[in-house]
């Protein structure tokens, strides 16, 4: 900053003598003069004689403060003041200071980036008054794990979500809530999440969670978000909101890399004819699988009274999809079944297809509404699970590698060669385009109707008594022989 050099003038000398401490000696005085401030001698008499000047809008110069003669040491430094002070925010003085052409820099960065992705941008004057606004009302927003407990105690007193539900986001909030639990929401961006989420996130091996596990995150967090905001600015004037920092934040996309996986009809032999000499009381829930397309889930919680005048009656309480549909039972599968009633198992109406760790048998009645749902819930989970393990034992003992959801996508697949995609559609829960997209490729007329020709031992003369040193012969499939493959991670559709 240029500091101007001017003559002592009269009028100072004359203050000098009435004012010892203004030591002023002849030759220069030194009087403050920048771009935003400058001081000025006013030589009428009667007033102070120094003028502090600085710029205002439009790059006009106003006096500021007036200073008496003793007091040019504090007009300079007031001066110097000033002029950092437009140096730092010169918006109001009327030029842009270094910080401020950074940022609009770093503005038009991203909008030419949103542009060129094809998405609008958002005005600089709007991420300006959000990020002002944050940090005016950042202190009037909770902590994440404080409406984390308020949201799960809003979502059980309105009792619209099922204690699975509650369970899976409880456990995900709960797993942020160890980073992030002490940070108020409107101090939480997108990238805070999405740091946050692949840290806590990570499988047994270490390794960084997939695209679907991200979704789920942050789709539970959005919804907290969400639930929290909308009703917090339903308390607040219109002109006093809240902003949502993750309301325009996406769940990454799914891409499946991989079709499904079927099985072959020597392999389904195989497998059947284990299950029927070693795993009896499982056949039903893979029978209804292998047979009718019945999702692995919702076979679990059958009842031997929904199967009834040739269908298979799935309710919406059963199914995926919350929609109820009806499964013709085809002339195997009744075989099957008929052969299964014939070796004395019992199945009474009431009792699952698959006996173990039946709720029923509990008083559900005299329950809570949450104790009920979870009895529930861990029931079904007990019973997975042990289903689970017969079927590993049976893969082991006929040296057989079954794709995950094997079952229902091997039956899908038959039944569009067979019946068609509309149907197959119908009778699998899916919509038709999925029918005829993932499945009817996979496997040719002639194997679907071989595959439905399977009949129980008494009827069919290929499904012989297991025998371990038969079952690589039976197994003899690609799929079989390259122990290598992983399993694949396709879903139930």
């Amino acid at each position: 900053m240029a500091i101007k050099q001017t003559k002592i003038p009269k009028l100072l000398l004359k203050a000098a003598e009435q004012f010892p401490q203004l030591k002023i000696t002849r030759g220069q005085i030194g009087l403050y003069v920048g771009a935003f401030a400058k001081i000025k001698i006013w030589a009428s008499k009667g007033k102070k004689p120094l003028l502090l000047f600085r710029k205002g809008d439009g790059g006009k110069w106003i006096c500021a403060r007036k200073f008496g003669f003793n007091e040019i040491t504090l007009a300079n430094d007031t001066a110097r003041h000033l002029e950092a002070q437009g140096n730092a925010h010169s918006a109001r003085l009327g030029t842009l200071s270094d910080d401020e052409q950074t940022a609009v820099k770093l503005w038009r960065d991203y909008a030419f980036e949103q542009l060129d992705a094809g998405k609008p941008p958002r005005k600089l004057s709007d991420v300006m008054r959000d990020f002002i606004e944050r940090e005016t009302h950042k202190d009037a927003t909770p902590t994440f794990q404080t409406a984390t407990l308020s949201f799960l105690e809003a979502k059980d007193e309105a009792g619209n979500i099922s204690f699975e539900y509650r369970n899976r986001i409880k456990n995900r909030l709960a797993a942020l809530s160890k980073w992030i639990g002490t940070t108020n929401l409107s101090e939480i961006t997108p990238e805070t999440l999405l740091v946050t989420i692949r840290k806590v996130a990570k499988n047994h091996n270490g390794e960084q969670p997939s695209a679907k596990t991200i979704k789920h995150y942050i789709e539970t967090a959005r919804e907290l978000f969400a639930w929290y905001y909308k009703h917090e600015n339903a308390k607040r004037r219109a002109s006093d909101k809240l902003n949502n920092p993750l309301e325009l934040i996406e769940p990454p996309k799914i891409h499946k890399t991989k079709e499904p996986e079927v099985i072959s009809t020597e392999q389904a032999r195989a497998l059947l004819a284990d299950i029927w000499e070693n795993e009896i009381e499982s056949a039903p829930v893979v029978l209804v699988q292998m047979f009718a397309g019945v999702r692995n889930a919702e076979a679990l919680r059958l009842r031997w009274r929904d199967i009834k005048e040739g269908e298979i009656h799935l309710s919406c309480a059963i199914t995926k999809t919350k929609v109820s549909r009806a499964v013709p039972i085809f002339e195997n599968l009744d075989a099957w079944l008929t052969a299964f009633r014939a070796r004395g198992m019992e199945t009474p109406k009431d009792s699952l297809l698959f006996p173990y760790f039946d709720e029923k048998t509990k008083p559900l009645a005299t329950m809570t509404r949450d104790t009920r749902e979870r009895e529930i819930a861990e029931s079904f989970i007990a019973r997975q699970n042990k289903f689970q393990k017969i079927l590993r034992r049976v893969e082991k003992r006929a040296g057989i590698r079954k794709p995950k959801n094997a079952f229902r996508h091997t039956a899908a697949s038959c039944l569009s060669r067979i019946h068609g995609n509309s149907r197959a559609a119908d009778y699998c829960g899916h919509n038709e385009r999925t029918a005829g997209i993932h499945y009817r490729s996979l496997v040719s007329e002639q194997d679907a109707r071989d595959y439905f020709s399977i009949m129980p031992p008494n009827m069919d003369s290929k499904l012989l008594p297991f025998d371990r040193s038969r079952a690589g012969a039976r197994a003899a499939s690609p799929q079989a022989k390259d122990k290598s493959t992983p399993t694949s991670d396709a879903a139930s559709a």
